[in-house]
Formats: structure tokens, sequence, C-alpha cells
């Protein structure tokens, strides 16, 4: 049986946690009165909120550490009890290959991030971020006699705790319809970009070391150039030795779903989706008691000039490799755009899943608009059409609809919560308006582009020019499914 800190205190966690049937009786017996679990309470009062921990998250101590790497890139890693608590102290960079083996796992004396040692093959192999399965139960209510303040509350615990359902990204879809349960979510650790299925070779040319003298050909980075096909090639999430790859682009949102569909038959290897995507937002929320991404881990790539504005300006990926899994920032040393040196850009890192808003867009599978300014969302069927340009199909599993949360089209800094149990679903709606009462220190402090012509996909975290606009709630719900464009590449889950 392993400790747990709760208060300076410890209580017994269960050996293996991936057996999580635990009724709250059960619990009750194993802790007493200590029943396990991690939350925060937000509690608006018209200029702001209070933020008050609960269970295991009272008494939280974070810790910024400061320090160089060997190339001179200033590091800043962030230590917390929270690398006690669960699900956080099992959330970890992996090495899996195509069929979800874990095969090796940051830490190890043979773990290598960039895929180029121990037999590992970017073709076979991939760096993902897993974490644990869990119960939560989250509360989002208009407090009464005020206009639109909320109260917002966010459980998360390893057990089945009354009122408490399991994670719905630890839900998988078989072919046939049914559903299956998650031990692990996974998510890429660094940027995707392509590679080819066969061979493992990069699709595209490496780039120079030097981020001050590379140059970047609008062509370099769309798809179809030199016959590319999708049955040819795989999405691949690696350190890819810092300085060569950045995530590619200007794939519509089908064709980056095959190159990552592409790596497992079962389809167990997706596009990012809706629910990956809110368990960052969620998980850094409560460690955090702070909703806004951009305070708690610094700005991200997000204030690289968009020069040429026809290239694909993201970073190269890999800067954070050296904080292996724990949160934190590693500052880019004379990153060029143009001729402009901007050197106070940094590769941000939550528990090991780098750049998780700004540098460059990515696609979320699970979430579309319609043209009546609802939104669906629930959990991805690889295995259904998924063409998201007909809003009333139903292509999601536990499928949630909103009620009107957007009119027409608009942007803004988003506050409300547009629904009960989701921290990635806006309400930008009132009175027959567009309506935006958030600002970049608000909340989440993140923006929202939105447009109620029918089957809009999202996108989520912004890019690399977008400053404070940039964050884990960053949405743009004003994109055709057919759409492409070079500030947008994929993330992976599993």
């Amino acid at each position: 049986m392993r400790k747990v800190w709760e208060n300076g205190k410890t209580v017994i966690e269960a050996s293996d946690m991936n057996r999580f049937e635990d009724t709250t009786e059960r619990v009750n017996e194993i802790l007493g009165e200590n029943l396990y679990y991690a939350g925060v309470k937000f509690i608006e009062n018209g200029s702001g909120y209070t933020a008050e921990r609960l269970g295991l998250a009272k008494n939280a101590i974070i810790e910024k550490i400061k320090s160089v790497d060997d190339l001179g890139n200033e590091v800043e890693k962030i230590i917390s009890n929270f690398d006690n608590v669960y699900p956080w102290s099992r959330m970890k960079r992996v090495i899996i290959d195509n069929n979800l083996n874990v095969v090796d796992e940051e830490g190890s004396s043979t773990y290598d991030d960039t895929l180029s040692t121990n037999g590992y093959a970017k073709h076979t192999h991939m760096v993902m971020r897993r974490t644990p399965k869990f119960y939560y139960k989250v509360s989002i209510t208009t407090i009464p006699n005020t206009d639109d303040w909320q109260e917002i509350v966010l459980l998360v615990s390893p057990y089945k705790l009354t009122g408490y359902n399991l994670y719905p990204a630890f839900i998988g879809v078989n072919a046939d319809g049914t559903t299956y349960k998650k031990e692990w979510a996974y998510t890429n650790a660094f940027g995707c970009t392509l590679v080819n299925k066969t061979t493992g070779e990069f699709v595209f040319e490496n780039l120079p070391d030097d981020e001050s003298v590379r140059a970047r050909n609008a062509n370099d980075f769309q798809f179809n150039k030199n016959g590319i096909t999708v049955a040819a090639n795989y999405f691949l999430t690696s350190a890819n030795a810092r300085n060569k790859q950045a995530p590619t682009s200007n794939f519509t949102m089908s064709v980056a779903r095959t190159f990552l569909e592409n790596r497992n038959s079962e389809k167990r290897i997706m596009q990012e989706t809706f629910y990956s995507a809110e368990l960052e937002m969620l998980l850094q929320t409560i460690e955090f008691a702070d909703m806004n991404g951009q305070k708690n881990l610094g700005d991200g790539c997000s204030s690289i000039p968009d020069n040429p504005n026809t290239h694909n300006n993201a970073a190269t990926v890999g800067y954070t490799s050296i904080l292996g899994s724990n949160s934190g920032s590693v500052k880019i040393i004379g990153l060029s755009r143009g001729g402009t040196i901007n050197n106070n850009q940094k590769a941000v890192s939550y528990r090991g899943k780098e750049n998780p808003f700004a540098n460059i867009w990515r696609f979320l599978e699970g979430i579309k608009t319609g043209t009546a300014g609802k939104i669906k969302y629930g959990i991805y069927n690889p295995h259904a059409v998924n063409n998201y340009a007909d809003y009333n199909a139903n292509s999601f599993t536990n499928q949630k609809e909103t009620p009107k949360v957007f009119e027409g089209s608009g942007s803004g800094y988003w506050r409300l919560f547009g629904s009960s149990d989701s921290l990635l679903i806006p309400n930008a709606y009132k009175a027959g308006s567009s309506y935006y009462s958030g600002s970049s220190t608000t909340r989440h402090g993140d923006y929202l582009w939105h447009n109620t012509a029918g089957g809009q996909i999202c996108r989520v975290g912004g890019y690399w020019n977008y400053g404070a606009y940039c964050g884990f709630a960053c949405l743009y719900l004003n994109y055709a499914f057919s759409a492409a464009d070079r500030g947008i590449a994929a993330g992976a889950s599993a």
C-alpha cells in the first residue's frame, strides 16, 4: 500500500490504482473520514472570484525553481505537493508503440524521447504523456440574486464517490459502437510532425539547428507537396533533437485525423479530443487554484511575429525535454522571424505536455457548432463518419447539446461557462446579442471566436502571435470542416 499526502498527514492509497470500482462505502472503510479527493471551489464576487482548495488540495505549496540548461536556456521547473497526490503523481511521459504498449518511461536509464536509440523508431513509437484513470465531479451554477456570477466546484478522485462519474477521456468506443474503459489516457508530449509510416523518415526536410537563420517556405508545409498521400504517412510526437522539425500544418481536420488513426488498426490512437483537452484545463485549474494557464505556466510561444505571413512560424518542438514530466517553462534563445529577434518566448509544459496552448492551433474532435448558436460535444467515436459539416448528425457517444450560447459571428474574452459540467464550453450569449464579460486576467483569461454558420469545428489553444488571447480555453469555433490553415496542427489522444 502507498501513502499519500493530505494536509501534512498520510492516508492510504490502494496499491493498484487501475482498479477503480470501489464504492463510497468501501472508501470509507479504507480511509475513514478522509475521503480521497482533491478539488477547488471558485465563488464569484463581481470583481473577481475567491478560490477555496478542497480535500487533498488544501494547504498546497507550489514553488518555481529557476536554472539554466546546457545550451544557456533559462529553465523554470514547478514543484508542488501535487507531485504526491493522485492523479498528478502518476502523470508521466512515456514511449508507446502503435499498439499502445508502454515500452519505456521518463526517468529510466533507457528512456530516449528523440526515439533515436534502443530500437525505437519514429514510425513504430511515439512519446506521449499518460494520465491514470480518475472520477470527477464538476458543478457550475449561477449564484442566486446575481446577474451572471457563477460558483464553480471541481473535484477529482481515484474512487467512484457519491455523485462522481468516470472522466470521459477514459471511455473509448469500439467498432460496433459499444464502449470500453481505459486505464490510462494519453496525449502527445510534444508537437506532432509527419513521418513516412514505412521508413520513419521525416516527410519534410529537417530545419537548421540555428533558429536565427532557418527559413520556411510556405510550400514546405503544404499537404500534397511532392505527392504526399494520406495512406503513406503518420503523425509523430517526439522531442526530435530539439531544433529539427516543427509541427506541420495546412492539413484539413479529416486528413490530420487519418495520419494519426493510421497508427493503430483499431483506431485507438486518434486526433486530440475535446475531453483530452479539457482534462488539461481541469487538472491544472485544481492544482494551481487558478484557471489562467498563462499566469500559472507562462505566456508560452505566443508573441512570435507572424513574418513572413505565409509561413508556419511555430517554434520547433522538444525544448521542455529537460523538464521531464514536470510543469514549467524553457526560454527559447535566438528565436527569429523575418529578421526580428524575440528573446522572450518560453516553451511551456504542463505535467509533460509541451505547449498545451499557444505556438500552434490544434484541431479538436468531439465538438461542433450549429446555426442556432448551440454546441454539441461528447466522446469521439473514431469509427463513425464524423463529418462535422452536418451539425444534425449524431456523431458523438454520450452526446450533449447546449442551449444557445452565442449569436451570429463575434469574438472576445469569454468568462461564462455554457455547461453545468464542462470547462471548455463557453457562453457568449445574453439578451439576444453577443456577450463578452471577460478579460485577459479574468478567470481563465482566454479568447473566443464564433460563427453560427452550420458545421463549424473547434480548434484550441491559440498560436504563435496571439499573445494574451492564448490559453487552455482559447477556442476558435469559426472554421469549416473542410478548411486548412498554416497555423493549425494536430494533437494526439489515446
